[in-house]
Parts: structure tokens; sequence; C-alpha cells
């Protein structure tokens, strides 16, 4: 297999098909509709403004003729695009979902690999703080479907606006974007990391330091940040933000000025929601990228989304024991004592299929082996169908649990 990839087994596959099914009915509960998009788009548009580290980590594909094709790896660019096809027609906001595979050529880790999903969220057609704190607590809603609670887990939120207002008495805006990542690189560590990330793009500043260190409630943080120099923009989004912090549950949320996020396409509120023990990455997280349609030859368009880690998140139930139940049972299996008798137990099968999960053997193996089987895969009951019983219309049904047995009429089964 190759590295940075993953095999789901069955018994895998179902509990993720179980989590792909509750992360559908809370985005629908929200009004979203899911959408698909290919697994390849061009790198044209995978690179629009995605950043030199996201550009190294896609799986680029054979150049054919003029076309350079890539895998994505994310679904804000694939969406972004759909809508920008007919972005005139819909009628706005758009709320769009999708739960899919994505591709980011990067060292495999815990929480990470080469090939991953997620459950990606987007909203088109409105710049309201509103819309921001409306994905944030499906963020937050989805948490407590899988049983989480603000004790577990942590929303983190900023703007980017506001933090490059507030490191604009400090930082030129030829060195902005280099700074922002520089503190999205340090994020979750201590000062003298984000020391040396910003010395190596020739920034020695212990003020940028002190403010990418801010952190508390939104109360908290604008009384801190009062008396400091931030830009008229700044201001404006630091309204924004106090408008959706105020629609958010306080106990889930902390408002991180040093949360950036690595993407260069957001342009406003960011959010990322993270383990409160920090010992995983990001579980969830995006934010706000209003040129991003832009960009992708559409009109200028507000927007924002966030993608899901199903793979972190899914570690992170495990360890907490909540990873979902699938429920998956085989009620029946069918069991022929001969090979005279296949046909009828194959009918008896067909029926059965119409409202249970039914087996029938297909190996041919005696009556005992049958059973064997039949307990392995967890069947809940055995039907017997033998010559005698036959000649009398009836079969025996024993229950593997209790270990009782009856006879039943063949039209009475089901």
């Amino acid at each position: 297999m190759p590295k940075g990839m993953k095999d789901y087994y069955p018994e895998e596959k179902a509990v993720r098909e179980k989590m792909y099914a509750t992360f559908k009915a809370r985005a629908k509960a929200y009004g979203f509709q899911e959408v698909e998009m290919p697994v390849m788009e061009t790198v044209e548009n995978l690179t629009a403004k995605s950043g030199p580290d996201k550009k190294e980590q896609i799986f680029l594909l054979e150049k054919r003729s003029n076309e350079q094709l890539g895998l994505r790896f994310d679904l804000t660019i694939p969406m972004t695009r759909l809508f920008v096809a007919k972005q005139k027609e819909l009628p706005k906001p758009v709320k769009w979902f999708c739960v899919d595979k994505n591709w980011r050529y990067e060292a495999p880790q815990k929480g990470r690999l080469r090939e991953f999903y997620q459950f990606g969220v987007e909203v088109f057609g409105s710049e309201s703080p509103r819309v921001d704190a409306e994905v944030i607590n499906l963020v937050i809603d989805c948490m407590q479907a899988f049983g989480l609670t603000e004790k577990e887990v942590i929303m983190k939120v900023n703007s980017r606006k506001l933090l490059e207002g507030l490191l604009a008495s400090y930082v030129s805006p030829k060195q902005m974007v280099d700074v922002i990542r520089a503190i999205d690189r340090a994020a979750g560590e201590d000062q003298e990391t984000l020391k040396k990330e910003l010395k190596g793009i020739g920034i020695e500043n212990d003020e940028v330091v002190k403010l990418a260190q801010i952190k508390g409630s939104m109360q908290e943080v604008a009384s801190q940040i009062a008396n400091c120099d931030i830009t008229e923009e700044g201001k404006e989004e630091l309204e924004k933000l106090k408008q959706a912090c105020a629609l958010l549950p306080k106990a889930w949320v902390e408002v991180d000025l040093g949360l950036a996020r690595g993407l260069d396409y957001y342009t406003g509120i960011v959010f990322e929601a993270f383990d409160r023990a920090g010992e995983l990455r990001a579980l969830a997280g995006g934010g706000r990228y209003d040129a991003l349609t832009s960009l992708l030859g559409g009109e200028d368009t507000p927007a924002t989304g966030f993608g899901f880690g199903i793979l972190p998140f899914s570690i992170y139930l495990e360890e907490k024991g909540l990873v979902p139940k699938t429920g998956f049972v085989i009620e029946y299996f069918v069991a022929p004592v001969d090979e005279a008798v296949v046909p009828e137990a194959f009918r008896i099968t067909e029926k059965l299929r119409k409202k249970f999960n039914v087996e029938v053997d297909l190996a041919g193996r005696k009556l005992s082996k049958q059973f064997e089987y039949a307990a392995s895969i967890g069947a809940k009951k055995v039907i017997v169908v033998g010559s005698r019983d036959l000649e009398k219309g009836l079969v025996t049904v024993r229950d593997l649990a209790k270990g009782k047995e009856e006879q039943v009429k063949v039209e009475d089964l089901g």
C-alpha cells in the first residue's frame, strides 16, 4: 500500500459510514444541501491563493497536452468553483456541504495521512457575522452529536483582518503575509518558537510576539487590546468578531489572536476546534474567504466555511470511548442440510432479504460447520432447511444467543 494511505475493513468502514451519516444529518438540519465534485482540479485553480506550503503538497498528474491537473487538497476550492459556475442564478446565501476524499503530499503522522476524508461546509453570499456564527455552531453541534462537550473540546476563533490591523504598526504590508504564516506555524507553541519563526523572516519585535499570545473570552481580549494601535479595518473587524461571538456558546469559545490558519485565501474570521488536552492537531477548522470567488473567475462574493478532519476526529472519539455503534447485524443465517434443499434455501433467503440482513451458506459446508460460521459472523438466528421438515412445510429456527429452537412454517417466516 502507498505510504500515507489507509485500508478500511468492513468493521472500520461501517463506523466511518455511521460518522458520515451523522455529519450529513446535522448539516441538513441547518439547511445545507449536499454536492459532489471531481477529485481533480486544474493546478491553476488549486494554486489560486493557497500559499507555498500547499503548492508543494499537491499530487500532480502527468501533464497531457496543455492541461496540468492535480488532486484536490481540500473541498473549499472545488465547491467555490462549483458556485462560480452558477453564481448569478443561485439564490443567496448558498449553503452546501460535502463528505469526500482529499490528498496532500506531506509526512504521515498521527491524525494525518496523505489520503484523507473531510466533511466540508461552505456558505456563499452573505457577509454578516451571523453566517460565521452559523458555521461555527454547526461544528459545535457535530461535536455534541458524537457525545463531546465543552469540557473536552475548545473552539478557538480570531480574525485575520483584526490580527493584521493590530500588526500594522510593527509590520510592513510586504511582510504581512510572511508574518501571518510564521504565527500560524508557531500556533500552540511557546514564545521562543514564535520568536524563532519571526527571526527567520527578519522580524525581531517583542510586541508582535505579545500580540500573538493574547487569548481569552471576547470581553477579556477586547480589554487587552483596547489601548493598542489598530487600523480602521481592524476596528471594524473587531466589531464583527464581537457580533459573531455573541451568537456562540461562551463555554466552548476562546478568542486567540495567535490563530491565523495557514491558507492565504482567508480574509476575515477564522476558527479551529481542538481537544482541550492539546494532544491532537485541529479537529476542524475554517474561516471567511471573501476574495476566493474572484480568484476563480467569478464575481466578488462573501463566503465562509470549514473542513472537519474525519481521521483526527475518529482517533479522538476512540480515545474517549465515543466511537459510534454501527448497529449492523445478520438477523438470519440460512443453513441447507444437503444439496437437494439448496433451491428452497435460496427462495427462503430471497424472501427474508426484503426485510432483514440474511446470509445463506455458499460453501457447501456440513451443518455443524455452518453453525460455527453463523456464530463467527454474529448471526442472531439460524434457519435449518431440511428435506423432512420441508415435506411438512416447516423449517427449524435456532436462536444462537438463547440456544433455543422451534419449528416454524415456511409461509410464516419474515
